[in-house]
Parts: C-alpha cells; sequence; structure tokens
C-alpha cells in the first residue's frame, strides 16, 4: 500500500483496482485532480504494472506476487525495463511490492528474488529511497520489507520525507509509505544511496577448488529458472551462476569496512598516537631556511613523542598478556582455549548452506534417487569375495 504526496495535493499508488491500473489491477495510481496543479496522463499499462505522467515526472506502480515462479518474476522485471527505456525520460519513480529480501532496502538477509532485483536495478541505474529499517508489511508470521521506492538520480533528490506510517490503520498487512515530491526544488543534492553495479570479492580469501566445484555443478545441473533459450536468458544464467560461484568461493568485499581494533588498543594510546603524528607533521613541514633552532626542537618533540606511544603500547602489552595467563588459571575452556584452537574467527557457511533451496534439491536428487528401493541382504547374495 503507497501514498505518494506533493504539498498541498496528493497522488496515490494503490496495489487495489482504482483508476490507472495495470491489466491484472493489482497496481494502481489514483489523482486526485482538485489537489494538484497540472493533469495526470496514462502511459502504459502492463500485466504487473501501470506508468502515469506528470508534468515531467514519470510514476510507475507495480505488483509481483510472491506466488510467482521465477521465470515470471523476471518477466515481471522486464516488463518494467521496457517502461523505463520506452520512457526516455530521466526522473523516474517506481513504487512496487516486489516481495524480495536484500539489506540494500533495510532487510536482513538477501534471497534470491533480492539478488535478481539488485541486478535489474544496476542495470536500469536505479537508486534506493528507502529509509531505515522500519517494516512496510506486518503479519502474524513476521515482518518483512518487501515495499520498496526506486528511483532515478535526478528524481531522487525530488524526494523529501519518505517514511512509513506506523499510526493510521490501513486494513491491510501493508502499511502506508509517505513522501512529498518537490518539482520545485532549486540545485539538487547529490543521493546518498545507490546500487553498486557490479559486486566485488575479497580475491585474498578465495578458495579456489571451491570455485572449480561450482562452476561444475551449476554447468552440471544445467539452466532451472526457465525453459525459454535465449540470449538474455543466457545472460542471467551466466551472471546468476558466477555470482553464485563467487559467494561459495570468496566473501565479498566490504567498501568502508572500519579494522578491526587492537585487543591492547586503549583511549590513551589513540591520544599519543595522534600526538605523534601531529608531531612529526610539523617537523616534516618545517622549511630549509626556518631558524635551526626550531627544527630541531620540533624534531626533539617527535622523537620524545614517538618514544612515549612505544612505550605505552609496549605497557599495554604486557597487561594484556599478564591478563590472558590469569584466565588460563581462571577458566581454561575460555578465551585461552579459543585463541589456541583458533576458534575466534567467524568461521564460513558450508557450500550447502549457501546454495538454493531447489538447487539443493536438485543435487540430492541426483545423489540419491527417489522411488529406488534396496535390499541390503539381496544385494549381497550373489556376490563373490575376491582375495586379490
Amino acid at each position: 500500500m503507497w501514498h505518494v504526496a506533493r504539498p498541498e495535493s496528493g497522488i496515490t499508488a494503490l496495489d487495489s483496482p482504482q483508476w490507472y491500473t495495470s491489466k491484472n489491477e493489482r497496481a494502481a495510481w489514483l489523482s486526485r485532480q482538485d489537489g494538484i496543479h497540472g493533469r495526470c496522463s496514462l502511459i502504459t499499462r502492463g500485466e504487473y504494472s501501470v506508468a502515469m505522467r506528470y508534468k515531467d515526472l514519470h510514476l510507475i506502480s507495480c505488483y509481483i506476487s510472491p506466488n510467482l515462479r521465477i521465470s515470471k518474476y523476471l518477466e515481471a522485471l522486464d516488463e518494467l525495463e521496457d517502461i523505463i527505456r520506452a520512457s526516455n525520460r530521466k526522473r523516474i519513480i517506481i513504487c512496487g511490492d516486489f516481495n524480495a529480501k536484500s539489506p540494500l532496502w533495510g532487510s536482513r538477509i538477501l534471497d534470491r528474488r533480492g539478488s535478481y532485483l539488485e541486478d535489474w536495478a544496476a542495470g536500469n541505474g536505479l537508486w534506493v529511497a528507502n529509509v531505515g529499517n522500519t517494516p512496510t508489511c506486518v503479519r502474524p508470521q513476521g515482518r518483512s520489507i518487501p515495499d520498496i521506492t526506486w528511483a532515478t538520480p535526478e528524481a531522487l533528490t525530488l524526494i523529501e520525507d519518505w517514511r512509513v506510517d506506523t499510526e493510521h490503520e490501513t486494513l491491510s498487512d501493508h502499511r502506508y509509505i509517505e513522501f512529498n515530491v518537490n518539482l520545485g526544488r532549486g540545485r539538487p543534492s547529490k543521493p546518498t544511496r545507490r546500487i553498486e553495479p557490479y559486486p566485488r570479492w575479497n580475491l585474498k580469501k578465495l578458495d579456489v577448488n571451491m570455485l572449480h566445484m561450482a562452476l561444475e555443478w551449476a554447468c552440471a545441473v544445467g539452466r532451472t529458472e526457465t525453459k525459454q533459450i535465449s540470449l538474455s536468458d543466457r545472460q542471467r544464467w551466466l551472471r546468476r551462476i558466477m555470482r553464485e560461484s563467487c559467494d561459495s568461493a570468496a566473501p565479498r568485499h566490504r567498501s568502508g569496512a572500519r579494522r578491526k581494533q587492537a585487543y591492547w588498543w586503549s583511549e590513551k594510546i589513540a591520544a599519543s598516537r595522534k600526538d605523534c603524528i601531529r608531531q612529526k607533521r610539523l617537523w616534516n613541514r618545517s622549511a630549509k631556511g626556518q631558524d635551526e633552532e626550531i627544527r630541531q626542537r620540533r624534531k626533539r618533540n617527535y622523537k620524545r613523542a614517538r618514544k612515549d606511544l612505544r612505550r605505552q603500547i609496549k605497557a599495554a602489552k604486557a597487561k594484556a598478556w599478564q591478563e590472558l595467563i590469569e584466565d588460563v588459571n581462571r577458566d581454561p575452556w575460555g578465551l585461552p582455549y579459543l585463541i589456541v584452537l583458533k576458534k575466534l574467527r567467524r568461521s564460513s557457511l558450508g557450500l550447502t548452506e549457501k546454495m538454493d533451496e531447489e538447487k539443493l534439491n536438485e543435487l540430492l536428487d541426483s545423489l540419491f534417487p527417489r522411488g529406488v528401493e534396496h535390499d541390503p541382504s539381496a544385494d549381497w547374495v550373489n556376490s563373490e569375495w575376491n582375495e586379490e
């Protein structure tokens, strides 16, 4: 359920049949002409989506059922892509119930649909307008964020005050999503959230054997999400198996990830290090034409700060080592035991844990065929022992 608002007016995108509707009557736009300065016009109606125009802004509403197969889900994304490319407009906002999960829009996990949706959005140059991780769908089974607002960079700068309405009753599992579209804004600000065009992996931790196994398995199983053989289908299949194989063989690169703090680090050492860096910069920036006495004084200050920093680090390491020894006597199965067995590092998931459920079932069926019963005693009746 969606509500898109401009100041003093209202344009609403609904997942029920109203005014401009999709062919399956699950996505719609409702325009209150008495509250807006201009006229809205229908652009096109698809099976899963409907698009309308307001001035130079294109608005698209869509609904993709969670019961659709992957092949139909990809068809719905292709339909949206055709509408986007046919619009030839830079200002496009898409409001939809995509029934996909990804940390990009606040979900805790990344599922198969979310992976496809990320690739689709990156290929079309769309940005996520969702703010925060407030659930947009609340059911007795749990909470999720299936409703996503996409926008082109030119349209994203017009969106203001995006929020999930948790106060009003919608008579639905979905909550209202409200935001303002300011068409009179001056210089646009730079968008802050964008999908990375291509995922990146940490090649230093790449398991080459695991990568070969994953690729061999994917090629042995073949394409499973669609029976149609076309260039676009092959492209999707190749992109999917490469991404899944790389995920199985190496962790993804986390841009901007902070380094883990050393076990002996403290606020006092951080302040001493900052002072040491400052003294070093003062000494390095001393011009050759300056008074030699000033340069020598800055050099001495830097060496004194560096010596003090090394002394503090040495003392902190000694203290941490003493505490570790005391922990051995106090709790032999605690931190010292884990360090010795190298259990502190985060263990990676196995190949079967990362595989899709359908793929895993196919693998099990190929290794252990169903419907074939064996009698262990009968299998060994005619067997002969060979001494060789």
